[in-house]
């Protein structure tokens, strides 16, 4: 069975190749005798081949249009220097996308500044003293939300002002210095907080204060208990078991040199424990569900704060 036709002779009866013009045994002519074989298992053949031929055309094709779009579409998979353009390393510089170029939903920088729009540096806060601060962000379509922190919450309390992060109260709690940082996303701003103590008037009283002075210094004349944000508060909770608070006492006049007393009467539900040795700060810590009165003495002088503990 060939691809090339097959006659047989009308003379002689015999079969030869279709590309001759006479009979090779008798010499018949077959344009005029010549009778062609029934061709139609090359017919079949010529249908295989012809069918695998357009598949083959068919996938060179594909191959052809799919490499060329490989190369001609901008950052195809390599450069010449052999980086993978597809996943190109991821661009920190603030503001900017993997891409390098701005973005307007990220922080390119963060500021702090007061209520008369100064850009805040350094501080100085008196004890007892607040400021309200707010974070600008720019560019102002960034999305991030400002997280504020006090390296040193002793000496300086913040308190946010409003769920959105922008602004925030400072309050001096004692003398010292604390680094406040905020920061958006990967961007931060730092600024120093310095507290200074008010200084005794003539006579022993205090600027705001009615203290009097004795042979042995001078003695408290009100007494209050502050919470870490600042707020002096008479009543708090403690959300879960596990959960702590620090509370730190607040002395009128500030040049008292007394050492607080406080005292917890139920430590089954709170927990309560002197944060330094000056007895100036404690930390409660929520232990059971219960009530608690924690209680601060100076000078024969006291505060009251009811914690509950919810856990």
């Amino acid at each position: 069975m060939g691809l090339i036709p097959q006659t047989k002779c009308s003379r002689c009866d015999r079969t030869y190749s279709g590309l001759r013009s006479r009979c090779p045994y008798c010499g018949a002519s077959r344009s005029k005798r010549g009778k062609r074989v029934s061709d139609g298992d090359n017919a079949t053949w010529k249908l295989i081949i012809g069918v695998l031929l357009i598949v083959v055309l068919i996938a060179a094709v594909v191959v052809i249009l799919v490499t060329g779009s490989n190369d001609d579409t901008p950052g195809g998979n390599t450069n010449p220097g052999g980086a993978d353009v597809n996943n190109p390393p991821v661009d920190d510089e603030p503001g900017k996308n993997p891409e390098g170029n701005p973005d307007p939903t990220k922080p390119a920088e963060v500021q702090v500044k007061n209520a008369a729009g100064e850009t805040i540096a350094t501080l100085t806060l008196k004890k007892d003293e607040t400021i309200d601060l707010t974070a600008v962000i720019s560019p102002d379509t960034a999305t991030g939300v400002p997280v504020w922190t006090s390296s040193n919450s002793a000496a300086v309390g913040i308190m946010a002002l409003d769920t959105t992060g922008m602004s925030y109260r400072l309050t001096g709690l004692s003398a010292g210095s604390s680094t406040v940082t905020v920061i958006v996303d990967t961007v931060k701003y730092e600024f120093t907080v310095q507290v200074t103590e008010d200084g005794a008037a003539p006579g022993g009283d205090t600027p705001g204060g009615t203290g009097t002075t004795t042979p042995g210094g001078t003695i408290a004349t009100n007494v209050q208990i502050r919470t870490m944000y600042g707020d002096i508060l008479d009543d708090i909770s403690l959300q879960y078991v596990g959960e702590t608070c620090d509370l730190y006492a607040v002395i009128t006049p500030s040049t008292v040199t007394s050492v607080p007393t406080w005292t917890n009467t139920n430590p089954a539900a709170v927990e309560m424990v002197p944060v330094d040795e000056t007895g100036m700060i404690v930390r409660v810590t929520g232990m059971a569900y219960g009530v608690s009165i924690v209680t601060c003495t100076v000078d024969g002088v006291s505060f009251e704060m009811t914690v509950r503990c919810n856990g």
